[in-house]
């Protein structure tokens, strides 16, 4: 799948050029999540720019948001096949339209028709030069009918072939919660869905398009030679050695692979084929730890290079791997042993990687008493832990974008206006539509509780007004005073009040360092993690890369027809697909964690308990990000620890304590357990602690500017590997 960024076609003035026309499938997980509202509303739109519209074939609902849609547009009627109302092909290519809107993709057609499957009459139309926009559900994907089989019990009959479905020109993601479809009536002849349907095709919906547009992101980076490594997907290698902790260091490379849904490769590095390097009972025993990762679905390969070094990090470049997974290094007589080995050259050269250091003995972990949970539970952990709500709190609806522009904004209010309709109290805190008619439309018909001076939401202002539900754009805006407006909304829903809100993944903390790499650009406004995991409803809000690149040419997103000075890196097809995976993958993540604790799925391993070592250097706050971005996929308690020389801090300079002191309190704003030790051996401190809080990861950031000498003789990372043998080390790399 490919994406043509210029502006959309006309086809009135080129039908005769040879040119297939263009495929847009809207991509939903079930009935009533809003696909034939986006076709119609799509139809509408290119209508108003002048072009040639029809609607081809359209399911008939009773919903009214759908039929006060179609006022103004033509519709092709059907015709009647062996009694049964079939879409009429042969009309529409005489009709020769510019674009036709074609509902259920997926469907037989009857008996005596021109073709048997409805896909095989969009091919023809496509063929004829008319664009296509149409509509299906993931359950009708070919390739995916042995996972929908094992899921619904049965196969649908009606399927799409997956290269008609790869090949289409745009696929636009619809989500909805599984709350607002069950609240649907079923269709007639059908039965109801079951939660954990819901969330079981609605997390496969948002993993399939996040694969589509994965392969456009590989696709782009090789056309412009990026090498950064984009982390929109985790990519983990395990460097598999004949030692005999082989299995132990498969299973945790595998485990972080299905936590974070990830790519696992496994290799062996030899100097040739036949590990001539190796006894016979050791190549054997490498065949079967390799054997083993082959069992646990890693690709495995064999690396000929004289250097093991060499091999691993070419290898993990090529294939843009994340994380790295070593067995542990313990065992060194000496400070600055572990230099002159495979691990530490790694360690030193793996630049844009982080380097798993696995523990030798993995009896020893968790040697103190099980941690205690941390009061502000990740998603996952609350979940499993069936930690209740309160029930007076207002429920938190957040709209999550990957770019200004998508229609996050409008999708909101969309969804406040049909509550109001049937009866909510619903009114705006804050909006700006920033010049765009749609939404200024929209606007208009609710009541503003008008904000304050420089964006603040009137926090009192709303809460004596006391309606059931308020509207805030913007959540990661900076107000007056200094604040960001997610900051205001604990007041409203402690006081009962519904908030429906948006935000882009840009702008969620802990993937700001993925962020910048991405883009280039610095993120500013940022809104901790917890917000959104403790977020009732988290709704992706998506648009095809070249309809939000149009928005942008037509002047609808920014003022004028230019992107800003600012965001220019941002808007290009490259980042905007990255952030769009991203996005998907962080609603996917949250998906499967609601399934998860709806299965009562035990977590991986309750005695986890991770820390981040803070320090002054821009590293501290990655490897603070990253402890809580793991501890988030885990469902476990994460500190975030420093060791000052003493109270004073006597020796640390003004701007390492001011630096520090930034770190430690973005760990408490994403609700890491921070405390500050005191004493002059600061490995030796870090371990203790992770032994009577039985931590079984610790984090270390680091930078890859520094020479060997000082990256191991000036810093406490080697003297923890050594002194934590029963403990796994990650080593974060400086984004």
């Amino acid at each position: 799948m490919s994406f043509n960024t210029d502006s959309e076609p006309t086809r009135a003035a080129g039908k005769t050029d040879g040119r297939p026309g263009a495929l847009k499938i809207y991509l939903g997980y079930a009935s009533h999540t809003g696909k034939t509202w986006r076709l119609l509303e799509e139809a509408r739109r290119r209508k108003g720019r002048g072009e040639d519209v029809v609607v081809g074939w359209l399911r008939q609902k009773d919903e009214a948001a759908v039929a006060e849609m179609l006022p103004g547009l033509e519709i092709v009627p059907p015709v009647a096949t062996a009694g049964q109302p079939a879409m009429d092909c042969e009309a529409i290519l005489r009709r020769a339209p510019d674009v036709c809107v074609i509902d259920e993709l997926a469907h037989i057609n009857p008996p005596c028709s021109r073709n048997l499957h409805r896909w095989q009459d969009v091919n023809e139309l496509l063929a004829a030069g008319i664009d296509v926009v149409t509509a299906m559900n993931i359950q009708y994907v070919a390739g995916l009918q042995p996972s929908i089989g094992k899921l619904l019990g049965n196969a649908p009959s009606e399927t799409v072939p997956d290269d008609v479905v790869r090949k289409a020109d745009e696929i636009v993601l619809v989500d909805a919660s599984p709350e607002s479809v069950l609240k649907r009536p079923p269709a007639a002849g059908e039965n109801p869905p079951s939660e954990r349907c819901l969330l079981a095709l609605r997390e496969l919906a948002l993993r399939f398009s996040a694969s589509a547009v994965e392969e456009d992101v590989r696709e782009y980076r090789q056309e412009h030679h990026i090498e950064t490594v984009w982390e929109t997907q985790e990519r983990i290698l395990v460097c598999v050695t004949a030692y005999t902790r082989g299995p132990h260091l498969v299973e945790r490379a595998h485990q972080a692979a299905d936590r974070w849904k990830g790519e696992l490769w496994a290799i062996y590095v030899t100097p040739d084929a036949e590990m001539s390097n190796l006894s016979p009972e050791d190549a054997e025993r490498v065949r079967s730890f390799l054997d083993l990762a082959r069992s646990k679905e890693a690709r495995v390969e064999i690396v000929e290079d004289e250097d093991p070094v060499h091999g691993i990090l070419s290898f993990a470049a090529r294939q843009e791997i994340t994380q790295i997974f070593l067995g542990h290094a313990a065992a060194y007589p000496f400070r600055g042993a572990l230099s002159h080995t495979v691990a530490g050259r790694i360690l030193h050269a793996a630049a844009g990687m982080d380097v798993n250091v696995v523990a030798d003995d993995p009896a020893a972990a968790g040697q103190g008493p099980p941690p205690t949970p941390d009061p502000a539970l990740s998603f996952l952990a609350r979940l499993l832990a069936g930690a209740p709500r309160d029930q007076g709190r207002g429920h938190q609806r957040i709209y999550l974008g990957y770019a200004p522009g998508v229609g996050k904004t409008f999708q909101m209010l969309l969804d406040g206006q049909y509550l109001r309709d049937r009866g909510q109290d619903v009114v705006v805190g804050y909006c700006d539509p920033r010049g765009r008619k749609d939404v200024i439309e929209r606007l208009s018909t609710f009541e503003l509780v008008a904000p304050l001076e420089g964006g603040g939401v009137d926090l009192e202002g709303i809460v004596r007004r006391r309606p059931q539900l308020c509207l805030v754009d913007g959540l990661a805006d900076l107000c007056a005073g200094g604040k960001r407006r997610w900051q205001n909304l604990e007041v409203l829903l402690d006081a009962g009040i519904h908030v429906f809100a948006t935000l882009d993944v840009s702008e969620v903390e802990s993937l700001k360092d993925t962020v910048q790499r991405i883009t280039g650009l610095p993120v500013v406004g940022t809104v901790p993690d917890w917000m959104i995991d403790e977020a009732n409803e988290v709704i992706f809000v998506d648009a095809a890369i070249r309809a939000l690149l149009n928005r942008v040419k037509r002047g609808v997103v920014f003022p004028g027809t230019e992107v800003p000075e600012s965001l220019r890196t941002l808007f290009t097809e490259g980042s905007l697909n990255a952030l769009r995976e991203l996005a998907m993958r962080l609603t996917a993540d949250r998906v499967e964690d609601e399934l998860e604790a709806l299965e009562q799925k035990p977590a991986q391993d309750t005695r986890e308990a991770l820390l981040v070592c803070a320090h002054q250097r821009p590293s501290g706050a990655s490897a603070i990000r990253r402890a809580r971005r793991v501890a988030d996929r885990l469902g476990v308690p994460v500190y975030a620890v420093y060791v000052a020389p003493d109270e004073d801090w006597t020796g640390v300079a003004p701007e390492h304590r001011a630096a520090t002191e930034e770190h430690l309190e973005l760990a408490r704003t994403l609700h890491l357990e921070t405390h500050v030790l005191y004493g002059s051996n600061v490995a030796r401190m870090l371990v203790d602690f992770a032994i009577r809080h039985g931590v079984t990861r610790i984090f270390m950031g680091r930078s890859y500017k520094t020479g060997w000498r000082e990256f191991f003789q000036r810093s406490v990372i080697e003297q923890v590997i050594r002194l934590s043998p029963g403990t796994d080390v990650c080593i974060v790399a400086e984004r």
